[in-house]
């Protein structure tokens, strides 16, 4: 009975098969559902990437690939950039708050802001100076001035404070432009590191690119520049050891952090904040940055309020302002001065000649 019963209980081959099959179908399921969930085995990942192809630089982002697209895309970028925010008006705040050992002091400044290519306005507001005063600074490339007047009074009248023609003198032209580079500053140009562009830096001594690199999530991606060595002035010594800088290659290349090293300790960190957007540009609104050591630093903060405007070239005059436009006169030119100077001397010897010859007369009589 009982090997009746076994013999009944056993599976035609045809059976058996199907059995294999379906389990076969069942473990297949469940490794579909692991992978899915991620818990597959960490050797069975090992040796799926194994059997794929490797992935190029060009489809990571990474390397040399970043490296190119910042050598030839982040120029031309810029250079839409500059010519955007070289026309430029509106407001600026500045906040500095200084950390020496544990006692800290605020200051601030704010006033106004136009540029037109390379005229430039800043008006200052009274509070700077700590007393009723508006104050304007303007360059217009022909000369620039300082005038001012009581605030709070529309109808009060500018007074001259400085007048210099540009182009008498090297040095005094020098200083003008270092002011008008300082004013120009308060917009801060998103796409310059410490006052020049990437490109210029590599043009000049200790200035080297150590790495491009990604950082930041893959679907926006920030590129990452370290480098060494930056060169202020005359002197043969770097002044800024090392640092990096953060570009957003998804928004014009604009800059969103620079950090460097200075040789004898401490760093400057700079946070750059972008708020609206005209005609498709980002626009600088505010400016973090942070300079010195933990001990001793200071905390500088700019809040910036400017729109893209073609801002008249006339409002970079005196004239704009009430006041008579200057006259420098025209320098006499050389061969004027050799000319006068010439009929001078036939003048004089014609007058000593007919002198002579009328003292001759007279004395033969």
């Amino acid at each position: 009975m009982t090997s009746t019963q076994s013999s009944s209980q056993r599976l035609s081959p045809k059976e058996s098969t199907r059995k294999m099959r379906l389990r076969a179908f069942v473990a297949a399921q469940a490794l579909i559902l692991f992978v899915s969930r991620g818990t597959v085995a960490p050797w069975l990942i090992a040796g799926e990437q194994a059997t794929s192809p490797a992935r190029t630089p060009a489809e990571t982002g990474t390397g040399p690939e970043w490296e190119r697209r910042l050598r030839t895309e982040a120029p031309k970028a810029w250079a839409g950039l500059a010519e955007y925010y070289h026309h430029v008006r509106g407001s600026y705040e500045v906040t500095t708050v200084f950390i020496p050992e544990n006692k800290s002091r605020e200051r601030h400044r704010k006033g106004g802001i136009a540029i037109n290519g390379t005229l430039v306005r800043q008006i200052e507001s009274p509070q700077n100076q700590g007393s009723k005063v508006e104050r304007v600074l303007v360059t217009n490339g022909v000369y620039a001035f300082a005038i001012s007047r009581r605030a709070g009074d529309a109808n009060a009248r500018f007074a001259i404070e400085q007048l210099q023609k540009l182009g008498a003198d090297p040095a005094i032209d020098k200083e003008i432009n270092f002011q008008a580079g300082q004013t120009e500053l308060l917009v801060d140009w998103p796409w310059k590191i410490s006052g020049s562009t990437l490109p210029e830096w590599e043009k000049t001594p200790h200035f080297t690119v150590n790495g491009v690199r990604q950082v930041g999530p893959t679907e926006a991606p920030l590129i990452r520049v370290d480098f060494d060595g930056m060169h202020f002035g005359r002197d043969t010594n770097p002044t800024i050891l090392n640092g990096w800088v953060t570009f957003d290659p998804s928004d014009h290349w604009v800059i969103r952090e620079v950090l460097t090293q200075w040789p004898r300790g401490g760093t400057r960190d700079a946070v750059f904040e972008y708020g609206r957007r005209q005609d498709g540009f980002p626009i600088l609104t505010k400016k973090v940055e942070k300079m010195g050591t933990e001990k001793d630093h200071s905390l500088w903060t700019l809040v910036l309020d400017i729109h893209h405007e073609d801002v008249p070239s006339a409002e970079f005059r005196l004239s704009h302002y009430g006041i008579a436009e200057p006259d420098f006169g025209e320098p006499t030119p050389r061969w004027r001065l050799w000319l006068i100077v010439n009929v001078c001397l036939v003048c004089l010897l014609s007058a000593g000649w007919l002198w002579s010859r009328k003292h001759r007369a007279r004395a033969h009589t």
